[in-house]
């Protein structure tokens, strides 16, 4: 682990870079943990994914923390011990985007379960709203919600295609369970070539008035 391996993206990482005029010696990697990471900040070693030492004259170290609640919690304690040692000898600098991100999930089979997929993107970020909880807000503040379903693209044989009508399959079954009104625009564009621009995705003007 002493050497960085290229092209690795790390999650939920900071690197610490040694000031020059810093006079203590060099520290292992395991001396850093212990010193800096451990005792400075009081983190447990299971809060923590790997640390690495990169070469070069300098103490380099790069620092993955096991999900992004606990990269936060890092960034509270480095405001208020910064300038204390041991931290004081480093500047740290984020690896990781924190910004929020909005994502869509779309599946190749109807074999995964949606709470499969929340299992999985928790271990690697926060879930601030999925499909199901905007649902129950949305049900909260209005009376009537209407889900308008996907369109099927013209070509069967595409990737697209598969994953479009596995996702309509779902909803159609969860908005069933769930009591709310579903748009079926599946039936009312399927193998109808007029109701679409050139591209095959996109519906035409006549498409529009569906």
């Amino acid at each position: 682990m002493a050497q960085r391996t290229a092209g690795v993206r790390r999650h939920n990482a900071v690197r610490f870079s040694r000031e020059a005029g810093a006079e203590t010696a060099a520290l292992t990697r395991l001396e850093f943990s212990r010193s800096v990471l451990q005792r400075g900040l009081g983190f447990a070693p299971s809060e923590l994914n790997c640390v690495v030492k990169l070469p070069g004259p300098r103490d380099v170290f790069e620092v993955s923390f096991k999900n992004p609640q606990v990269l936060e919690s890092f960034w509270n304690l480095y405001r208020g011990k910064k300038d204390s040692m041991p931290l004081s000898d480093f500047v740290v600098d984020a690896l990781t985007d924190r910004e929020i991100k909005i994502i869509t999930i779309q599946f190749y089979n109807e074999a995964v379960a949606e709470h499969n997929a929340e299992v999985w993107l928790r271990r690697h970020c926060e879930i601030l709203s999925n499909f199901t909880s905007l649902c129950k807000t949305a049900k909260k503040r209005c009376q009537n919600i209407i889900v308008s379903g996907p369109l099927p693209t013209l070509h069967r044989g595409d990737k697209a295609f598969s994953r479009l009508s596995s996702l309509k399959s779902w909803l159609t079954s969860w908005c069933t369970s769930n009591n709310l009104v579903f748009v079926n625009n599946w039936d009312c564009f399927w193998e109808r070539p007029g109701l679409y621009r050139r591209d095959g995705l996109h519906p035409s003007w006549r498409g529009a008035l569906m």
